[in-house]
């Protein structure tokens, strides 16, 4: 059985090893998330990716007001981000950016929330 590497493969091995190097570069803390959300953006035809990184880039700047004040106002629990959610999901939906509500508010709320490590009040 003869196997081919695709052009998908190739275009996303490429826009893998380019999103890492800019994240090092900038030195961004975790370049590796720039990877993953570079995978999942890559898809069978420009339009589709435009189409796809554009939806995760509003969803994500979406997440960071979200998971602020809800974890602000209501605290550091992990019962706010069920709440956070029934929120948030509709709104992506309505907005037509629902394709990156999985990873951008997985994101921000745990990476920028409920581990902060001066944070006496939620999980440490």
């Amino acid at each position: 059985m003869k196997y081919k590497i695709g052009l998908r493969t190739v275009k996303t091995a490429i826009a893998v090893s380019l999103a890492i190097t800019i994240s090092q570069y900038f030195k961004l803390e975790f370049y590796a998330t720039c990877a993953i959300i570079t995978i999942l953006c890559v898809q069978t035809s420009k339009k589709k990716s435009l189409n796809s990184a554009t939806s995760r880039f509003f969803a994500c700047m979406l997440s960071i007001p979200f998971t602020y004040l809800f974890f602000e106002w209501i605290g550091f629990y992990p019962m706010v981000i069920g709440l956070l959610l029934l929120f948030f999901i509709p709104t992506t939906v309505i907005l037509k950016i629902n394709e990156g509500v999985c990873y951008e508010l997985g994101y921000y709320s745990t990476h920028l929330h409920l581990w902060k490590p001066d944070d006496s009040r939620g999980i440490q």
